[in-house]
């Protein structure tokens, strides 16, 4: 039986379609299903590949150096692997102000510090954290603590810091300045390893002192002495002034010193010295020789002419017992003042004849004997 025409025109395509879906059966069946991770992105592929460098040769994947691709190119593939490509970054690291570039495929601090091969010592400050992520592009700073002295309040001591400015520095470790108080160095200045800061405490106080003022001397005329005799009729004191200070204080120890004000609390008394303006008389001798009334000119001065006057010193020529009884005539008595005048003039002839008119200074300097 003959096959029309338009039936073998129709199968011959069919059986042309089912060779085709049979022999791609068998090769689906030996691809492998893979996951591709590009820096994040997810790509699911279906290879025939058998290593992961056909994998990345099949999607076009290009390495550069040090791009990262786990697992390794040559690894063989499974079903399912997941293949994971990091590209490498270029990271600016900063170790104790000096700076490098460093590249690799690592996105944390801490990465790129073990890419440099960078350990962080006891102390040292890692700026950002060493979990921190990093992309292209980014700074690290590895600094090491300064050492600083701080003197303040009569002590010094010696920290370890990453503070930046010397302001901070004092805060953190409790040392307030006040308004008056002295810094050797700005608040804003970097702190640098050996920097010494030193804070210098200024106070104020007071304090009075005690002036003594001098006296001045003041001269009056007197009848009452010769001229060239003087006498003090009054003894000079010393005034008080009080002084009031203000004190500037640094570190306990007085820097400045001004006075504010000035209290006299006791005027000082002046000294007067008395003159004589009265001429002396002339001399006496005349007399003496003639009738010895200087002798009564002498008791006047002396006892106000009272030749009976009974005192320590006694008579009209105050004698004193003692010499009294040294000097008089014989027979006269105990006392002077028991005596006539006569025999008290004698007795003072006698002492004058000894010793001058010296028993008897004032008044015969007054009476020109002197």
């Amino acid at each position: 039986m003959s096959v029309p025409v338009s039936l073998r025109r129709l199968v011959r395509p069919l059986l042309v379609l089912l060779l085709l879906v049979g022999m791609a059966v068998p090769a689906l069946a030996l691809s492998q299903r893979v996951q591709l991770r590009v820096d994040g992105a997810v790509t699911q592929v279906r290879t025939y590949g058998t290593t992961v460098a056909d994998v990345l040769a099949d999607q076009g994947v290009e390495m550069a150096a040090g791009d990262e691709v786990v697992p390794a190119p040559s690894v063989p593939l499974e079903d399912g692997t997941v293949i994971r490509i990091l590209r490498s970054i270029d990271v600016v690291l900063e170790v104790d102000g000096e700076v490098r570039t460093v590249r690799g495929a690592f996105r944390t601090v801490e990465g790129a510090l073990e890419e440099a091969g960078v350990e962080v010592a006891d102390g040292q400050l890692v700026e950002p954290a060493p979990r921190t992520p990093v992309d292209h592009g980014a700074r690290v700073v590895v600094t090491s603590p300064d050492t600083v002295t701080i003197t303040a309040d009569g002590s010094s001591r010696t920290v370890r810091t990453h503070l930046a400015s010397v302001g901070r520095l004092l805060r953190v470790h409790g040392v307030t300045l006040g308004e008056q108080d002295l810094l050797n160095h700005d608040r804003d200045d970097a702190v640098v390893d050996g920097l010494e800061v030193v804070v210098r405490r200024v106070d104020s106080d007071s304090e009075t002192e005690e002036v003594e003022l001098e006296f001045a001397t003041e001269t009056r005329d007197t009848a009452e002495l010769f001229r060239g005799e003087t006498r003090v009729a009054q003894q000079g004191e010393m005034g008080l002034r009080v002084d009031t200070y203000e004190l500037t204080l640094v570190d306990g120890e007085v820097t400045e010193r001004e006075r504010v004000s000035k209290d006299v609390v006791r005027e000082p008394v002046p000294r007067i010295v008395e003159e004589g303006t009265t001429t002396r008389p002339p001399p006496v001798a005349t007399r003496m020789a003639d009738d010895g009334s200087v002798w009564y000119d002498l008791a006047q001065c002396e006892s106000g002419g009272r030749w009976n006057h009974d005192g320590r010193y006694d008579g009209g020529l105050q004698f004193h017992p003692d010499t009294w009884n040294r000097w008089k005539p014989a027979g006269a008595p105990q006392y002077a003042w028991q005596a006539s005048p006569q025999v008290q003039i004698q007795a003072g002839q006698r002492l004058q004849a000894n010793q001058g008119w010296s028993p008897w200074p004032s008044c015969a300097r007054r009476l020109g004997l002197l």
